[in-house]
């Protein structure tokens, strides 16, 4: 990963042995995992109030050409809009961010050199407050992961999912569902017929974006219009199509690591939120060891909404 990212934190050279020979380490610490999360940073923060978060959606009667009719001297007919109530599981996620005192030894240095007063406090500090980025890290990613492919089924003792969109976006939710056999090659025909099945929803809004698994977003690349230049220097070459036209709206393409393989999606963004029931946030545990801990936690879930906006195609290749 990049050095320049967030996740590139200074480090302390150590000591190692008895007679505290000094190791020569790097300045930094790189972070070699964490992919981005499309799926987070596209949708908006909300609040759950309960351990099963709830919502309503109420829909609108269809015209036919008659069902606005009334005599004259009469009056319209008093449709009734009942309320859909949806649901999703508030689940827990967290992770313990520990710096035990041997590992703040090593990290400081002490017995190897005299620190200025403050410093050795301002170390350890630094210390916990990299365990705790990294601990973050990995339970925003767990979020991401169970907002994809999360399913309560799963829950148990040692397992707390909420629904994630692989499982609500179906056909008995009133998305938009284009199964293929399983090893259907991508082709751009696929997407197309799917952005016209959810045309034909006739929703209040359209998907805004496009989850691809890294085999497919190969394949996106390839649907870019041809450029014809005389240029013959200081070319640049590949294509990376990041947005795409289905011919009834545009989304945004982006690369979804933990899709499940063979499944793309199409999502209104606009239409999901993170329900927060204890946001995410770090709390100092009480020292009751010989380490120091932070807790890092969150009870969330996945809001979705208007899913006759949203399309999922399976069984691709890729």
């Amino acid at each position: 990963m990049a050095m320049d990212m967030a996740y590139v934190r200074k480090a302390m050279d150590t000591v190692a042995g008895a007679n505290y020979e000094r190791k020569d380490l790097s300045a930094v610490i790189t972070l070699v995992d964490g992919p981005p999360r499309p799926l987070l940073q596209a949708i908006q923060p909300g609040k759950a109030k309960g351990k099963t978060h709830y919502w309503n959606e109420v829909g609108l009667v269809a015209p036919t050409g008659s069902t606005g009719y009334y005599p004259e001297g009469g009056k319209p007919t008093a449709d009734n809009n009942v309320p859909n109530q949806l649901s999703n599981h508030v689940m827990r996620v967290g992770k313990t961010a520990a710096v035990t005192d041997s590992m703040a030894a090593v990290w400081t240095g002490a017995g190897s050199y005299r620190l200025a007063d403050g410093e050795m406090e301002r170390l350890f500090q630094e210390a916990i407050d990299l365990q705790t980025e990294l601990k973050t890290t990995e339970v925003l990613n767990e979020v991401e992961y169970i907002f994809i492919n999360g399913d309560t089924a799963n829950n148990s003792a040692s397992v707390d999912q909420c629904d994630g969109l692989v499982k609500v976006i179906n056909a008995g939710n009133g998305a938009v569902v284009s199964a293929q056999t399983d090893g259907t090659a991508l082709e751009e025909s696929l997407v197309r017929d799917l952005a016209k099945q959810i045309a034909d929803n006739k929703p209040a809004m359209y998907p805004d974006l496009l989850l691809v698994t890294p085999g497919q977003r190969e394949v996106v690349n390839t649907w870019r219009p041809q450029i014809i230049t005389s240029q013959t220097s200081n070319l640049k070459a590949g294509y990376s199509v990041d947005t795409y036209d289905t011919g009834f709206f545009t989304v945004t393409v982006k690369t979804e690591n933990w899709l499940p393989a063979g499944t793309m999606l199409l999502v209104n963004s606009k239409m999901l939120s993170r329900a927060d029931l204890i946001p995410l946030g770090a709390e100092t545990l009480a020292r009751v060891g010989t380490s120091l801990e932070r807790m890092v936690t969150t009870e969330t879930t996945l809001e979705y909404r208007m899913l006759k906006s949203f399309g999922k195609i399976t069984g691709l290749a890729v």
